[in-house]
């Protein structure tokens, strides 16, 4: 199965950005391409999300400009992980694992690991390289959203 694993150095602590990465709903605000994020299941733990994106890139390889899927979301703030699972979407199967590991009081690694396959081949040929931009975009967003505070 494909992955994508991007590790990056945030100067805030790892609590701090755990908490912005598990507050699904806010995506919007400040998640390039994110259209729309909602959460139909409010257990503490464990929602259900679903994510919008919309991007003219995807129009351009053939793709709706709004995709939607949603995941199943473990939430583990004393292991400081949170894992998503596709449970429905446009991947054949979809998992996401951030882990944040605290360096200093003031400093974390966060490290997005992305595992995924597509049904079609046209599609792992047309949005993996897009999913890489994405998953630095990702990162660069959250890291932002916390240096704002």
């Amino acid at each position: 199965m494909p992955k994508i694993d991007v590790r990056r150095r945030v100067p805030r602590p790892a609590k701090k950005i755990f908490a912005l990465v598990a507050d699904i709903e806010s995506y919007p605000e400040f998640l390039p391409g994110c259209a729309r994020a909602r959460l139909f299941d409010r257990k503490e733990k464990n929602p259900r999300a679903e994510l919008v994106f919309a991007s003219k890139r995807l129009m351009l390889i053939g793709l709706p400009g709004e995709i939607a899927f949603t995941s199943a979301v473990s939430l583990n703030p004393e292991a400081l992980t949170i894992e998503a699972r596709q449970i429905e979407g446009l991947f054949e199967s979809l998992t996401c694992i951030w882990r944040f590991k605290r360096i200093s009081k003031t400093s974390c690694d966060v490290n997005c690991a992305l595992r995924f396959a597509f049904r079609e081949t046209w599609l792992h040929l047309a949005v993996t390289p897009l999913l890489k931009i994405a998953i630095w975009q990702t990162i660069a967003a959250f890291e932002a959203r916390a240096l704002k505070d």
